[in-house]
């Protein structure tokens, strides 16, 4: 276990951002991101950057061709073979040893409610309001926070729900 001296030094750029309280709750989360086109891979390598204890990706698209315009871990090589999540996997995983970075081994598309054990659900592809309805639910029933947000070209929109205690 890393004591107090050690915590500081190692991060002592992000907590002198966060802060040690924040930084401290930071490092033990465990967040679910879905999507990885443009949006998506920007927000997991801030996410992991920042230092949770835990990512978890979920994109089982196959990569295309325009994904390489948007998302910059993605090579010609995985187009047509590759799902997206899985081609991104060891570069994220680089950016920061002490963050578990790591693929999904189910389907949250297909069983919503297996996301209440994570503490954050960024959503960056876009799905119908019942999905993120049935997401929140679960969430708002385990204390955990969501996060939905879709870039639709020139223009986004953002949703989220930190709880009723937020």
């Amino acid at each position: 276990m890393i004591n107090d001296k050690e915590f500081e030094n190692a991060l002592s750029r992000q907590i002198a951002t966060y802060g040690k309280e924040t930084m401290g709750i930071l490092i033990k989360l465990e967040v679910f991101l879905i999507g990885l086109r443009g949006l998506g891979v920007e927000v997991a390598k801030n996410l992991i950057l920042a230092g949770p204890k835990r990512v978890v990706l979920f994109d089982d698209n196959i990569t295309t061709i325009q994904d390489l315009g948007s998302n910059f871990y993605l090579k010609e090589s995985d187009v047509g073979k590759n799902r997206r999540d899985k081609a991104c996997l060891e570069k994220l995983k680089e950016l920061n040893p002490r963050c578990e970075v790591e693929v999904s081994d189910f389907n949250p598309l297909s069983d919503p409610s297996r996301l209440s054990k994570f503490n954050v659900v960024c959503i960056t592809e876009m799905q119908n309001s019942e999905y993120i309805s049935k997401v929140n639910l679960a969430l708002r029933e385990n204390k955990g926070a969501l996060i939905y947000g879709v870039a639709t070209g020139l223009s986004g929109t953002i949703f989220t729900d930190f709880g009723p205690s937020h």
